[in-house]
């Protein structure tokens, strides 16, 4: 497998710009007041489709709906704003149940940061936005999607949530969260622990932990959609990476080069948000349980996901989170 340095030459090929048309659907994007998410935004409702905005900040997210009603000549009710915050277990509650059926899931808020913090709910922020919140928001989402998909049955469509990660996932300490024995998440929700191996240009060790623990989760819901008379999922669910992108995302982060690594090797986060249409809209059945790279379906490296260490360290993580969620969320039990 290519390694994450010869991927970051990716952005010098171009990726197809978003041209299927989706009048009528409904799309949440989460973290979509600014950077990829925002991108992303625009490229759904300039394709015909309403767009929710799922932010943490009412302000941001107004701000960012009025860039994108003005610059799309949008009519009233396309761009619509919710407020959900991704580190509290309580908000996202509040959110989910306020959620109607939906035809595409942008599962897009995250967070790295080189800074213990622990939220109200009493979780490493990363831990919880990253990894529980995402988790514990896609699960409650897979209902309104099923319903999605019983009310345009017959049409050829097939909601879709799309968990987004990244190519830094190959960065994670495989090995030592093998050798956990107790819950994974709540050894890792310890100080101690924070930070352990990120040493050197890029590596970001517990940022990259999360998005492989987010490539988990993925696969992990996609088993536990059931399948149509026609064999294909009733709901896809997939895990898409944008590449490496001038955003904003690595802010807290004290990386000297990083600049320098932006301007040389990253995609703007209008190309980088392309993937995104593609995961919802173009990739299909065939993208179920899948990562998708440069909007193409990646066969993803062995020692990550396809040893019996790897598919025990997987089904271990799903259930370590799952122990968690049920503890603050009836429902899933």
């Amino acid at each position: 497998m290519p390694s994450i340095f010869q991927k970051a030459y990716a952005f010098f090929s171009s990726l197809p710009i978003p041209q299927t048309r989706i009048d009528g659907w409904r799309i949440l994007i989460t973290g979509a007041n600014t950077g990829l998410g925002f991108e992303a935004a625009k490229h759904f409702a300039h394709q015909g489709a309403s767009v929710i905005l799922a932010c943490r900040s009412r302000d941001k997210a107004l701000n960012a709906k009025a860039q994108i009603d003005a610059l799309l000549g949008l009519a009233p009710g396309i761009i619509t704003v919710s407020i959900v915050d991704m580190e509290s277990f309580g908000s996202i509650r509040d959110f989910a149940s306020n959620v109607g059926p939906v035809d595409g899931i942008v599962l897009n808020a995250g967070v790295a940061s080189e800074i213990w913090n622990v939220t109200g709910d009493g979780w490493e922020r990363t831990l919880q936005v990253n990894v529980l919140g995402t988790a514990l928001l896609g699960r409650l989402l897979l209902p309104r999607a099923l319903e999605r998909r019983k009310e345009v049955a017959g049409s050829g469509t097939i909601p879709t949530i799309s968990i987004v990660s990244s190519q830094m996932y190959q960065f994670a300490e495989l090995k030592r969260y093998m050798k956990i024995e107790e819950n994974i998440i709540e050894a890792l929700n310890d100080e101690s622990n924070f930070g352990m191996g990120e040493s050197g240009l890029m590596t970001l060790r517990r940022y990259s932990m999360t998005k492989l623990l987010e490539i988990y989760i993925a696969c992990e819901l996609a088993a536990l959609v059931p399948k149509a008379s026609d064999g294909n999922p009733m709901v896809i669910i997939n895990c898409v990476t944008p590449g490496f992108c001038r955003s904003d995302l690595l802010r807290e982060y004290n990386l000297p080069l990083l600049g320098l690594w932006k301007a040389l090797f990253a995609r703007s986060t209008e190309t980088g948000a392309r993937t995104y249409f593609h995961s919802i809209v173009d990739a299909g059945p065939k993208s179920h349980g899948k990562y998708i790279d440069n909007c193409k379906i990646e066969s993803l490296p062995k020692k990550f996901f396809k040893t019996k260490e790897a598919r025990e360290l997987q089904s271990k993580v799903w259930d370590d989170i799952m122990e968690i969620l049920k503890g603050v969320e009836p429902e899933l039990k």
